[in-house]
């Protein structure tokens, strides 16, 4: 990595340094196998990577600045159209199975990330409109 990248999930706020140490943050799952991690370069407000964690699925969220946010495009097939996610430990998000994604992909996601501090190019992505 490339530099000093803050994460903060369920638990709190940690600085890591290297891929171990992300590797152990990004381990932690809480209640139902879940946690939500923002990551961001340590010493400016974005880019932010949200990830949205539940058992082996994942969603992302990519902010360049304050007014943009990307989503990660799905390609895990699911018979809802909505999967059950964790903003922390009991607030449910119900959040589109068309931007759900293997943990696998999102986890190549976060290391791209961490070591560009730009939109992962793993991964297919949707720009969101937000409302102002």
């Amino acid at each position: 990595m490339q530099t000093r990248i803050h994460v903060q999930d369920f638990h709190g706020d940690r600085v890591v340094e290297d891929e171990n140490q992300l590797l152990r943050v990004l381990s932690q799952r809480y209640g139902d196998d879940s946690n939500l991690f923002t990551l961001s370069d340590e010493s400016v407000a974005y880019p932010w990577l949200n990830a949205f964690v539940r058992k082996d699925l994942a969603v992302l969220y990519y902010l360049p600045t304050e007014q943009e946010m990307l989503a990660s495009v799905g390609n895990v097939e699911c018979e809802e159209e909505a999967l059950k996610f964790y903003d922390n430990e009991v607030g449910e998000h119900w959040l589109s199975a068309e931007q759900v994604i293997p943990w696998a992909s999102a986890f190549t996601c976060i290391r791209e990330f961490c070591n560009t501090l730009s939109l992962p190019a793993a991964i297919e992505w949707r720009r969101l409109h937000l409302g102002s």
